[in-house]
């Protein structure tokens, strides 16, 4: 982290604070990484669909 600007020691408050947010920034990068894969796994899910939409068309 580096010393504070003030250079006072970090105390129990400084750290839960930084605890909090790293906590937050993890799940932020994990849903960031599920909802990419999600948008993946869509796309490919679809592209069987449209392909064969338009083979099957015809068959009606």
């Amino acid at each position: 982290m580096g010393p504070k600007k003030d250079k006072v020691m970090y105390n129990s408050d400084d750290i839960s604070v930084f605890e909090i947010l790293s906590n937050h920034a993890s799940l932020a990068v994990e849903n960031s990484l599920f909802w990419e894969g999600e948008k993946t796994r869509m796309a490919r899910e679809e592209q069987p669909k449209k392909k064969a939409g338009g083979s099957r068309s015809g068959l009606r």
